[in-house]
């Protein structure tokens, strides 16, 4: 143990308090969360509740956890383990004893991971421009561990207004292309295949791509057709999405 923290830990936790304001539920936002993504606000927050987990426990109170890592911090005299705590309280201290990824490793991975999903948003483009269609519009959906929602502007009732869609992306963009016609489209581009076909019912006549760069289609009220083809996969993931009229019962 290093000198500085060695002297803070054998503080007397007289005048110090009792509080521990924070519990294992309160510090489960801060697990894996760097210094770079934590509002000014919550750092000592954070700070307590990876020292307790790294080095104190659950025992000492609040104030004396503080006092014991402003010391640490104060006479710069600390290891690589306790600095991923006190990078809370003195970040230049501890970046120097561990690092910049202490501080930047989450922000910077989130910075490129947006790049990443907007390097593939813009070059979407409409891969059957040759078919002549009544409205086409093509945009990419942000995907997180689930597919995306065709929803019907005037409701969400299941089996009715909302169409869900999977996707093999699990964080990222895929291609979408909306497709809606006055009777059903005959063939199809080579290299797609069958996803999704349903019916899909139309109150307000007016559908949104959830969590998507699309603007709000405009299908017309009434029952339709919906089918989706995909092609590629992760990370150029496409999926072209056709509205016709039901035929008639």
């Amino acid at each position: 143990m290093r000198k500085g923290l060695a002297a803070a830990l054998i503080l007397l936790t007289a005048g110090c308090g009792t509080e521990i304001r924070n519990t294992a539920d309160d510090c489960i936002m801060f697990v894996e969360r760097a210094y770079g993504d934590t509002r000014p606000e919550n750092r000592e927050m954070a700070y307590l509740c990876k020292a307790r987990e790294i080095r104190y426990g659950s025992a000492p109170p609040d104030a004396y956890v503080l006092k014991a890592g402003r010391a640490a911090c104060r006479d710069r005299d600390f290891g690589a383990d306790d600095a991923v705590s006190l990078v809370f309280l003195c970040p230049e201290a501890a970046v120097a004893v561990g690092g910049e990824r202490l501080v930047w490793k989450a922000a910077r991975h989130r910075e490129e991971e947006a790049l990443r999903r907007y390097s593939v948003a813009g070059s979407c483009e409409d891969p059957w421009p040759q078919v002549r269609s009544r409205t086409s519009v093509t945009a990419a959906a942000f995907v997180d561990g689930e597919g995306y929602r065709l929803v019907d502007a005037a409701g969400m009732e299941p089996d009715h207004g909302v169409a869900a869609v999977p996707v093999e992306t699990r964080k990222g963009a895929v291609c979408v292309t909306v497709k809606t016609f006055r009777a059903k489209p005959s063939g199809r581009p080579k290299g797609w295949r069958d996803v999704v076909e349903r019916g899909f019912r139309a109150d307000a006549g007016v559908v949104n791509l959830a969590d998507s760069d699309l603007e709000p289609i405009e299908v017309g009220v009434g029952s339709w057709n919906l089918r989706v083809w995909k092609r590629g996969a992760p990370p150029r993931e496409e999926h072209l999405i056709l509205f016709y009229p039901e035929p008639p019962r």
